[in-house]
């Protein structure tokens, strides 16, 4: 009899670590519909559709319709944040900065 209950008590704890298991696995994400997200971003539906199907925007396509995670367009901002700041070295820029200082 005490067998059994060790049995069922280990079976009853891997139940428990499986079940925490798939829902950590398969939680459903906040999306966001094409117009949603492209307004968040402040661009046209059409270039957040073209950035979806061009797979630089990671989306889920349904029937006709995509959904696109909040994380995957904070993702694709921080990616393209950095490419900005950048490109704010530019020399000309520095001059005409640096002449206005001077002035």
């Amino acid at each position: 009899m005490m067998s059994n209950l060790i049995t069922t008590g280990m079976a009853a704890e891997i139940a428990a670590a499986v079940a925490a298991q798939m829902e950590r696995h398969f939680t459903v994400e906040p999306t966001l519909n094409l117009a949603e997200a492209a307004k968040s971003i402040g661009v046209s539906v059409t270039v957040m559709r073209q950035l979806c199907r061009e797979r630089r925007i990671p989306a889920i396509r349904l029937d006709k319709s995509y959904r696109i995670r909040v994380i995957d367009i904070n993702n694709y901002l921080e990616a393209h944040m950095s490419k900005i700041s950048s490109k704010s070295t530019n020399p000309k820029r520095k001059r005409n900065e640096e002449s206005e200082t001077e002035e």
